[in-house]
């Protein structure tokens, strides 16, 4: 073989494998870091899906915030899409906007042993009339925009922590 089709054949070969292992990593990086958005009822009805890495939407349950350990920052609450819902347990300091009557999106994992959606970050929404578009589609889906339109109406200038 002629040195410059060697030299050709062999300069391939490199950028071939090289190209090959970074598209490797970034599949790796992107499966690691996909994150799935279930509601309560998706969650519920099946569990392993939102066992590992997980965003949890829907309404925070009115009367259900409860403090389960005040020194550690921990609390205890359920989001519903008014058709089940989920208990969600959350230790750290809780965005200004969260209230309950309030839509949220909870990212974390299911505990299936405990039924317990165990959640790392809490996002609330921005302002009286901002609910993440996935959240008010679960919401539309299983209780009509009627009664969600209503809940927005009642639940603007109430707050429990």
């Amino acid at each position: 073989m002629k040195k410059s089709v060697a030299r050709r054949l062999l300069v391939t070969l490199v950028l071939v494998t090289l190209l090959s292992g970074t598209l490797y990593l970034v599949m790796q990086n992107f499966r690691d870091n996909l994150v799935f958005f279930f509601s309560p009822t998706e969650v519920l009805d099946t569990p392993e899906k939102a066992s590992k890495r997980a965003r949890l939407g829907g309404m925070i349950k009115e009367g259900s915030v409860k403090i389960v350990s005040k020194s550690e920052h921990r609390l205890r609450f359920a989001v519903t899409d008014f058709n089940k819902e989920v208990a969600v347990e959350y230790q750290g300091f809780l965005p200004d906007l969260f209230r309950e009557g309030q839509g949220l999106v909870a990212e974390g994992y299911f505990d299936q042993k405990s039924q317990i959606f165990m959640a790392r970050t809490i996002l609330a929404k921005h302002d009286a009339t901002y609910m993440p578009p996935q959240v008010e589609e679960v919401l539309d889906r299983h209780h009509g925009k009627d009664s969600l339109a209503q809940n927005k109406q009642d639940s603007q200038g109430q707050v429990s922590r």
